[in-house]
């Protein structure tokens, strides 16, 4: 239709104004339908009471569009918008931006005593893993959250063998 629009021979007044019209009317339709289609999954989905996914898709009808910048300044001010050359130039950035600091050679230089490993209440008590949300997906480990969340005294034991030897070594297990 766009085409057709578009097209020398519709020097007709009247009938560009038609092809205009379906033009626009077209793509609202095929908007309401894709809409209609989803608000019908949601629905399912509150039936069967997977309230997971009914606030997953309400979540992406109601957040705010937030473009990504794909596009940053080398040194020399040219526009570069490669990924890779993106990341490389964060990473001389960041170089550049910790090179000169003198707080960051004093603390490789620090030669105080160092504080006791943590408690083991300390790590049950740790409240960053009783506000983990539920139901996110487990991370590299493959360890799901619940399982610090919730954990018993077994798990509470091995979380403060490996946060002891981190503390001690400060290498990650």
């Amino acid at each position: 239709m766009i085409k057709a629009k578009r097209e020398p021979n519709t020097k007709d007044r009247e009938e560009y104004k038609e092809l205009k019209k379906e033009v626009q009317r077209k793509p609202r339709e095929d908007k309401q339908k894709q809409i209609e289609g989803i608000c019908e999954k949601l629905e399912e989905s509150n039936k069967k009471g997977n309230m997971k996914q009914v606030f997953q898709t309400i979540k992406t009808f109601t957040k705010t569009f937030r473009p990504q910048l794909f596009c940053i300044k080398s040194k020399e001010g040219e526009k570069i918008t490669d990924k890779g050359m993106i990341a490389e130039r964060w990473r001389e950035y960041c170089e550049e931006l910790y090179a000169d600091n003198e707080e960051v050679e004093k603390e490789k230089t620090y030669t105080g005593t160092r504080e006791p490993a943590p408690l083991r209440s300390e790590v049950a008590r740790a409240r960053a893993i009783k506000e983990m949300a539920n139901g996110k997906s487990a991370g590299t480990d493959e360890v799901p959250a619940e399982l610090f969340k919730y954990a018993e005294k077994t798990t509470l034991d091995k979380m403060h063998r490996i946060c002891t030897a981190l503390w001690e070594t400060g290498e990650w297990p």
